[in-house]
Order: C-alpha cells, then structure tokens, then sequence
C-alpha cells in the first residue's frame, strides 16, 4: 500500500480521503480503528493516531467517544479541499522531489526504501499543535569516576514523533536522560535541545519534563499539593487531564505519595508526564511497578494524547514487546555506545520469521543468521537476522511457510549479545 513519496502517515490519510471522494466510505461510515491499522499493514499505531489527527484537523473525520472514528458530515467537501491543497503542496516542491511525488507506478507498490527518520520532512497540519523539540548530541561522553557510561553518543532526533530508548542495565540510558533534562552536564561533546544548550537553561527547561522510575514525586504531602505545584511551575500543563488521569488510574490525590505502592507512585508519575505536555517528554522506565492493565492504560493515554497533542516523547524501557507499537524509532545503546539509531519500521525489515513444517523451516534458513528457533510438535518457527531478497521469499511463500517480521525483542536481543561477544 505504501511507497517511499511520502511519510507513511500521509499516505494513510490520502488513501482515506480519496476512498471519501470516490464514494467507498459514506458520511457516518466507521473507519478501521489504529490497532486495525498497525495489524492490517504492519506499521505503529502512533503513525495511524497521526493520519487521524491530521483527518480530524480537516474536518474529514470525527471520534465518537467510546465507538471510534467516523467519517464527519461534510467529510466529501473537506477532503476534496485537503486533496487539492496536498496537490498544491506536491507540485510547488522543486526538481526531483516534485517528479517523484508525481510519478505513477501502474505495477503497484513499490518497497519502501530505507528512510531517515533524523531528516523526514513533517508537515504541520492546520489546527494540530505540533511543537515538539528536536535532539541533537555530538561526541556526547560522560564518566562517573574512571568509568565512562556515555562515550561519543551522537543522536538525531526529529521533533513530533515517539523515540525509544533501549539498552541493558548499566548501558547509559538514564544518564543520557540526565543529560537532556539538564540534571547532569556532559564531560565532553555537544547537547542540543531545540537547538539550544540545554544545561542551566531554565526557560527552555520549562518545556522539558523527564518522569523517572521514582515518579519524581513529593513524598510526605498529598498527590494533589504536587499536583497543584506542577500546575504553577507548567504552563503547558493541562490541570482537568490530569484530574481524569488520577481517576482513570485509580489514585487517591488525598493519599502522600509515600504511602502509595510503587506502582501508584509510577502512575502518578505516570500522570504528571501526561499531562505537562511538555514539548520534549521523556519517560524513564516510569512503568516499573504498574501492573499490566495499568500499564496498558499508560500506553493507550500517551497514544491518544499524542495524537492530539503531538510533542517528542522519548521512551527508555525493558518492557520492549509492550512499548514495541508505541515507538516510531529505536536507538540502542550498548557499553554506553549507540549500537543503531534507526526508524522502528526500516529496523523490522532487517530480519524475518518464518513459520511452518521442520523441514521446510530448515531449508529455507539455511546459510542465513539465526536469531531464534521454537518447535510445537512438527511446526517450527525462526527468526532471521538479515531477512532474505524476493526471490527467496516467494520460493519460502509457494512451499507453504508463514512470512512475518522479526520481533523487535529478539533482534535487540541478537544486537546487545552480537556486540557484547
């Protein structure tokens, strides 16, 4: 469905729109839902809740609150206007940047190809507040002693999207983290936040909000005097989201947070994180303590917040086939090192699995990287590293084996130990 023209977001809200215009979907018809979206055409459904959001802006759709989106009265109108708008904006684009977007390929769909997400154009749509703040760190090293956790860290973050922070313990995650907040300066390198120097930088660091582990709360008064404090110190921070949040999680705003669990002190980490919409986000393993389905409603909150409310949320967690469908980029440190920074898409597309008989299973691996085997009875599953060309897939596909991408576990998984070794 999707080619390299366009951010996959984009192509999303076109193909909904042109399905509007050509009178596929009706005023009041249900469209597929971001989970649907991200099963459908194996993509985040962060980039889904974009297209949505972008939709919504224009008019073309609407959330009916507890059902989903649908298509708004009026919805005909609006996308003709957004259509020729995005034509207008295609064809001012200059040389081969305007050809390509005009090219047709009668055949199909092409692959898409390799993209950067530290450079990807984003257009702002009208009525979406995007003010996310871009990162940016150059030979970036610090060292507790004689030991360095970060060593010449260099990092391009592009604002508006979701960026995962991945790495052992003891590989530097937090202190990057430190770093950006400006709880920590560096030894040596660059850090730049909006462009800026973030260290004792204190209007900048009105708009930067880390939430640690600890949920970075006041422990000896009630969750609401923290509460009202954020409120005084955030302009950005929205008190009636923070309220509904408190609630959704089950938390007493009476209770001090030191006689919380440690979960209910994560949530309500959990909740200040949310609710400062802070134009650079980051969230530190503020899930340790949750249990399951609160950590799902975490994950559900920041996914339907962003999309309203776009801002850069970068997000350090263990928990990585959970936070897997939330992260549009991952960047993986090892020895305090970056190992790869790179989309989460493009990093899925490194590695396959193959699902089917043994023998089969073990033909069609053979001579390729294997990250991972599970056996049920005479079925047989691997994950390869390095995936396989066309050919090989098609000739995987006609003896029968399910083809499916890699895990984003198990390739971090085969990364950390291959550079460990």
């Amino acid at each position: 469905m999707f080619d390299g023209r366009e951010p996959i977001y984009r192509q999303i809200a076109e193909a909904i729109r042109g399905e509007i215009l050509s009178g596929a979907l009706a005023e009041g018809d249900q469209v597929m839902s971001t989970t649907q979206y991200a099963t459908t055409y194996r993509i985040n459904p962060a980039t889904a809740a974009k297209a949505f959001a972008e939709l919504v802006a224009e008019g073309v759709l609407h959330k009916q609150r507890g059902l989903g989106m649908f298509v708004s009265n009026g919805a005909t109108r609006a996308a003709a206007s957004a259509t020729a708008q995005d034509l207008r904006r295609r064809t001012a684009r200059p040389g081969p940047a305007r050809r390509g977007a005009a090219r047709h390929h009668p055949r199909g769909p092409r692959p898409l190809p390799e993209r950067n997400h530290h450079h990807r154009p984003r257009p702002r749509p009208p009525g979406v507040n995007m003010s996310g703040y871009a990162v940016k760190t150059a030979n970036l090293s610090v060292r507790y002693g004689t030991t360095m956790a970060l060593q010449e860290v260099d990092l391009d973050l592009a604002p508006d999207r979701i960026h995962g922070l991945l790495g052992r313990n003891g590989t530097g995650k937090t202190t990057l983290l430190s770093v950006l907040a400006s709880l920590r300066r560096p030894h040596a390198g660059s850090v730049r936040v909006d462009g800026q120097d973030p260290f004792e930088h204190d209007e900048l660091m009105e708009s930067v909000c880390l939430i640690r582990e600890s949920g970075d709360v006041v422990p000896d008064t009630p969750a609401r005097a923290t509460l009202d404090f954020v409120q005084r110190a955030r302009a950005t921070f929205d008190r009636g989201y923070a309220d509904r949040l408190v609630e959704s999680f089950g938390l007493n705003p009476k209770i001090k947070p030191g006689a919380m669990s440690r979960g209910q002190r994560s949530a309500l980490g959990a909740v200040i994180g949310l609710a400062s919409r802070a134009s650079l986000t980051m969230f530190d393993e503020v899930h340790l303590g949750m249990d399951a389905p609160t950590r799902q409603r975490f994950y559900d909150e920041l996914i339907a917040d962003f999309a309203q409310h776009p801002r850069t949320v970068i997000i350090s967690s263990h928990l990585i086939s959970e936070t897997e469908p939330l992260l549009e980029t991952v960047t993986i440190l090892v020895g305090g090192t970056v190992r790869l920074s790179a989309e989460t898409d493009d990093l899925r597309r490194r590695g396959v699995t193959l699902t089917g008989p043994v023998a089969a299973i073990d033909k069609a691996a053979a001579g390729h990287t294997v990250m991972g085997t599970r056996d049920l009875g005479p079925t047989r599953q691997v994950t390869l590293f390095g995936g396989l060309d066309p050919r090989a897939l098609q000739e995987a596909e006609r003896s029968g084996l399910q083809v499916g991408p890699v895990p984003l576990q198990e390739l971090f998984i085969h990364l950390t130990e291959s550079q460990e070794s």
